[in-house]
Parts: C-alpha cells; structure tokens; sequence
C-alpha cells in the first residue's frame, strides 16, 4: 500500500481527483478529518469535490463551522 502523505488543501484536491479514489473514500476521509458530513449519496465525485472546495472556502480551519455539506 502507497503511502500519501497531504499537507495542504490543495494537495488534498488533489489526491480527490485521482481516478482510483471514490466518492465513498473522500466521504470518509472528510468526515474522519474535518469532521464535516456529507449527507448526499445521489451526487457525483465531482459534484462532492466542487461542495468541499466551495465550504472550505466559506469556513477553512476554523473551529465554529457546519457539520454537514448539504449537496442539493
């Protein structure tokens, strides 16, 4: 097993868009370190990638922050 080793946000995109990582690995990789939820299951990868860059956007690290990305 390859290891990863990510240390920014954009490294983080990154690895999100390789074509091996599925949509269920970035929900869980995304909830287990920004502890942030995502409660679609209907929407696409690339749908669930452009959510988490739009709330980092709005919220970064901070501590008083959502716990959920809504995908419509």
């Amino acid at each position: 097993m390859e290891t990863i080793k990510i240390k920014t946000f954009s490294q983080l995109i990154e690895y999100f868009n390789r074509p091996e990582v599925t949509k269920e690995q970035i929900i869980e990789i995304i909830s287990k370190s920004l502890t942030v939820f995502i409660i679609s299951t209907e929407a696409t990868k690339e749908i669930i990638i452009l959510e988490i860059i739009d709330f980092w956007a709005i919220w970064g690290n901070t501590k008083e922050r959502p716990f959920f990305i809504d995908i419509d």
